[in-house]
């Protein structure tokens, strides 16, 4: 955390699109893979130098460019110089910390979002920023490491499934776009088994550290909303309005992606909502409990209040009380007190109170 802080302080007072690396990852050896495709063929090739990914702009055939590591801002800057790149953008590209957004400029469409990634081992959710230059005839992903999210989408470029092979370079970022998405959904349908976990808890035995399984997760899905909700915007202005980038055919498959985006949030919200209703099934839970306990003390100081009662007008050593001298006062008391303790409890028991 205090390196984080110290990155934002780095770049207090520096010019605006003064590139610098900021957040949390470690560093990642800079990767390239360069895609260069259509209908007749593929061609491949793993980290090609920057002066054949700048052939890649002003091609006939669509070319990807995928780069990890967004640490490595030397490259990133080159990367830009050759593909014309807004300064500001560059400096957005290597800010890990970035919120989604999307950018038009003359030219090209810059575009940032979040992809969601469920660690198995720790059984947290990571974030890992995208980001998006998307030209004519080319698209750049700059990526923070690499995962093998990508890999179905890689599958069908390099053996030709699909119509992606026939489209053009607008499909391939919705493509894109449409990966990260539905991983989305895989995520929320691990806190859908993580949150029917936490409320089996809570009915069989609710206790403190169920409470802050709830509030981690309340903290991961405002964090979700937070990611997903300029994503209805930014897919909603790709298709209503027109752009040159964007063509007509691949209008239906953005409405399609904008109404999976909006199924998202409505997920969210809904879990959102359950996790408010298990902390007032927690906070019930233990009222109830509590209610419970003090029940079953409550009619032990019912029973007791008037053997408690006989026995101390008894224990008052008065000299001329008339019982104390009796032969049977003794067991008519005892027997009185044992009375009124079975009275009480059959009393108790015929209100149904135990």
């Amino acid at each position: 955390m205090l390196k984080h802080y110290q990155k934002h302080r780095d770049k207090v007072g520096r010019e605006p699109g003064c590139a610098l690396h900021v957040g949390g990852h470690e560093t990642v050896e800079c990767k390239i893979r360069m895609l260069d495709y259509d209908s007749a063929g593929l061609r491949e090739k793993e980290n090609p130098r920057l002066e054949e990914c700048e052939q890649g702009k002003n091609q006939t055939t669509v070319c990807w460019i995928d780069a990890v590591g967004i640490d490595q801002v030397e490259t990133i800057g080159e990367l830009g110089r050759r593909f014309g790149w807004h300064p500001l953008v560059v400096e957005d590209i290597v800010n890990a910390e970035q919120r989604p957004k999307m950018e038009e400029y003359d030219g090209y469409l810059y575009i940032t979002l979040k992809a969601l990634l469920f660690a198995e081992e720790s059984h947290e959710i990571r974030r890992e920023q995208i980001s998006l230059i998307i030209g004519p005839s080319y698209v750049v992903t700059i990526r923070e490491k690499e995962d093998p999210i990508w890999e179905p989408l890689l599958y069908r470029i390099r053996h030709d499934k699909g119509r992606i092979r026939r489209m053009g370079a607008d499909y391939l970022a919705y493509a894109i776009l449409d990966l990260i998405v539905d991983n989305y959904f895989l995520v929320l349908e691990r806190i859908d088994k993580r949150m029917e976990s936490v409320e089996k808890e809570l009915i069989v035995h609710p206790a403190a550290a169920t409470v802050r399984k709830i509030h981690h997760l309340k903290k991961e899905l405002l964090i979700l909303r937070k990611l997903v909700w300029p994503l209805r915007e930014m897919i909603g202005r790709l298709y209503k309005e027109e752009d040159a980038l964007f063509h007509k055919e691949v209008s239906p498959f953005l409405r399609d992606l904008e109404d999976h985006v909006i199924q998202i949030i409505d997920m969210i919200e809904i879990y959102r909502d359950s996790t408010s209703s298990m902390l007032d099934l927690y906070l019930s839970q233990t009222s109830y409990r509590l209610n419970e306990i003090m029940k079953v003390l409550t009619m032990f100081a019912s029973i007791f209040i008037p053997l408690t009662f006989l026995a101390g007008v008894y224990g008052m050593n008065f000299t001329f009380m008339p019982e104390l001298h009796w032969r049977f006062g003794y067991p008519l008391i005892l027997g009185v007190m044992i009375s009124s303790a079975i009275g009480m409890f059959l009393y108790f028991r015929r209100k149904k109170w135990i």
